[in-house]
């Protein structure tokens, strides 16, 4: 860098005790015209760019040559700026030598002279290396510089003379493209980055953006306009997903904005942080009206990347970004969204489907969907040890982790909390948090991520989530949805709910199928229905609750169990009538190996002194005396499994099969 010429119009330079700077300018003062070092300079500051600019116009000496080479090899990007002149000054040949030797990022500006007059030192480059040799510069010196300069002329960079309108152009791109190097516009993503490279892909497929190897193709331009639905379990990773995917795409588009928790901000807010990141620059709005009518007709040229992240309800997108035409060609949109096929509800018509995407076919919008599948084995086997900065695990630790990235359900989220809290722990703490994980979330932050999307559901599908997570995990979801139906639980739709909340998942053979963690929160949300007391619950299923629930007669009438499934090792005595008198809301009750001596019915009983008038689902294997089930009220039992009943009382049988 030359400093022979003054710059009155820059900040004066201070030498760092440690070099900070993100961009080195190189440039010979009085040759580049116009002011324009000084206004790239402003541009970078502007846009929160750090770069390093010498203009004290003093004699450069031995020791402040040295540091500036010291900044050069300290700072990621360099900007060597050529002009007709720049051959002539030793100092920034110097710097040019001392880029390529550091292997830094060189972006060259060909202000007036053309690559090949500086590569191949023609013109007044020629003569300025004539200039250096009658002054006595050494010939190895200068076949240094002149290398430096071919390596530097071949570097992709950018021509003043090629852009319209010249110097405001180039400073643009030259800005933006120096913010997408250092990374200043992406977010955060967690360290533990394990198993995104795939999905990664397809959401950029989907959005139509080219990729090889799992990097932007630079230089194209995207075309038309796309919504990508991104679904999954609750802290899978969808949000880790967009961001890696706007971290690598943003730089494609004029404007972007990433809005975090749309279900928990108010839209208000939501429309002025959409508007300030497009512009750069805050917005504040009287009333949401006047936030809508804004974007609406302020965007339409504009080519955006919107990531809305947390939506349960299409309405909340309405306000924001409710119809692609508001925003320019090539726009792109990403709803993180807590249940699937959410933008069906979309604003766009007519529109053709397919099996998962939708497209408008007057404006050349695509709409896709895409799921994040769970975590395979080897990826949160890697996830684990990553958080725990254990690589490999102790023998002693390899099963364990096992066990307790299957009790983790294979949930980043959960992976990453447990990991972090058992780095450098002892095995018994390991034992520990294996327990727990089977027996409740881990964290209050877990059950708080995990239990929102329970909350989302209606009355109905919490009551079959809650059945699924303590009773017909695995189990054909045909046979409980006779029982749902009579129980007025419209189970086809509730279960449709629970797949579109992704809670549920139906596998083959028409089974059932929930996240271990989603179990876990279900039980965990019966047991707080009266953590002290069992009896006072809706569900049981642990035989250490059961046992003492059949066997210490309490205040029956505060029983509220209505579903018990209990399953005994050998046979079990239980007290007369305990079944039928004191659990009057059953409506469904598993066991096996239960003995409970009969209540015997008088020939002029009605129908008012028998039992469990509620039952839907009777499942009583090995019963060995089936004259108990003639207490019952059978006339609203749906459901009846005497498998392995060894009685061979026809009699009963006959009068059973009559009642039905």
């Amino acid at each position: 860098m030359d400093i022979h010429n003054n710059h009155l119009g820059l900040p004066s330079t201070k030498w760092p005790s440690v070099c900070r700077y993100e961009a080195f300018l190189s440039f010979r003062g009085g040759d580049v015209r116009g002011g324009f070092v000084e206004f790239l300079y402003e541009g970078l500051a502007d846009s929160g760019i750090i770069a390093f600019i010498d203009h004290r116009g003093i004699e450069i000496g031995e020791n402040i040559m040295r540091m500036i080479l010291k900044v050069i090899g300290h700072t990621q990007i360099c900007i060597p700026i050529f002009s007709k002149d720049f051959a002539s000054s030793k100092s920034c040949l110097k710097e040019v030598e001392k880029m390529v030797k550091c292997d830094r990022t060189i972006m060259p500006i060909f202000y007036d002279v053309s690559p090949s007059v500086v590569g191949e030192q023609k013109e007044s480059y020629q003569q300025s290396f004539r200039d250096h040799v009658a002054k006595g510069v050494p010939l190895t010196t200068i076949n240094n510089w002149k290398k430096a300069l071919q390596i530097v002329s071949r570097r992709r960079g950018w021509e003043l003379e090629k852009f319209q309108d010249r110097q405001r152009v180039l400073i643009n791109e030259v800005v933006s493209t120096v913010r997408r190097l250092l990374r200043k516009d992406d977010l955060h993503v967690t360290a533990h980055l394990v198993g995104m490279d795939q999905p990664v892909q397809e959401v950029m497929r989907k959005l139509g953006v080219g990729h090889e190897n799992g990097e932007v193709i630079r230089g194209q331009t995207v075309k038309g306009k796309r919504v990508v639905e991104i679904s999954g379990l609750p802290g899978i990773g969808k949000s880790t997903l967009a961001t890696v995917v706007y971290n690598k795409i943003h730089h494609l588009f004029e404007g972007k904005s990433f809005l975090r928790e749309v279900e928990q901000t108010r839209l208000l807010s939501l429309q002025e942080n959409l508007v300030g990141g497009l512009q750069k620059r805050a917005y504040t709005f009287k009333s949401p009206a006047e936030g809508t009518d804004f974007i609406k007709y302020k965007f339409g040229d504009l080519r955006v990347l919107i990531i809305l992240d947390d939506v349960s309800d299409f309405k909340q997108v309405n306000s924001l970004a409710g119809d692609l035409s508001w925003f320019g060609p090539g726009s792109r949109i990403i709803v993180i969204s807590r249940r699937s096929n959410l933008v069906d509800d979309c604003n766009l018509v007519p529109m053709t489907s397919t099996s998962n995407s939708t497209v408008n076919n007057c404006d050349d919008i695509i709409i896709e969907k895409y799921e994040l599948k769970q975590m395979n084995s080897d990826h949160a086997f890697q996830l684990f040890c990553s958080v725990l900065r254990e690589k490999p695990l102790k023998k002693e630790f390899s099963s364990l982790a096992c066990e307790i990235i299957l009790a983790a359900g294979r949930i980043p989220l959960v992976i990453e909390v447990v990991g972090s809290i058992l780095r450098g722990k002892d095995i018994k703490f390991w034992k520990e948090a294996l327990d727990r994980l089977n027996r409740e979330p881990y964290t209050k932050e877990v059950k708080r991520i995990l239990k929102s999307r329970y909350e989302d559901l209606d009355k109905n599908a919490r009551e079959i989530f809650l059945d699924i997570a303590c009773f017909f995990v695995g189990k054909d979801k045909t046979i409980p949805s006779y029982m749902w139906e009579a129980c007025k639980y419209d189970p086809y739709r509730g279960i449709d709910e629970l797949h579109d909340l992704s809670l549920v998942k139906t596998r083959e053979n028409n089974t059932l199928w929930m996240n271990n963690q989603l179990k876990v929160l279900g039980r965990d949300i019966v047991r707080e229905e009266n953590p002290s007391e069992p009896f006072k619950r809706s569900r049981l299923w642990n035989q250490e609750d059961i046992e003492p629930v059949l066997n210490e007669r309490k205040d029956w009438q505060d029983v509220a169990v209505e579903a018990l499934s209990a399953t005994f090792d050998k046979p079990h005595l239980f007290p007369k009538c305990r079944f039928f008198c004191d659990f009057s809301k059953f409506r469904y009750l598993k066991m096996n190996h239960a003995i409970v001596k009969a209540y015997k019915q008088s020939a002029k009983s009605s129908r008012e002194d028998f039992f469990l008038r509620r039952l839907k689902w009777l499942e009583w294997q090995g019963c060995n005396d089936i004259s108990n089930l003639l207490a019952l009220d059978m006339s609203k039992l749906i459901i009846l499994d005497l498998s392995g009943s060894t009685s061979t009382n026809w009699q009963c049988w006959k009068q059973i099969m009559k009642v039905r």
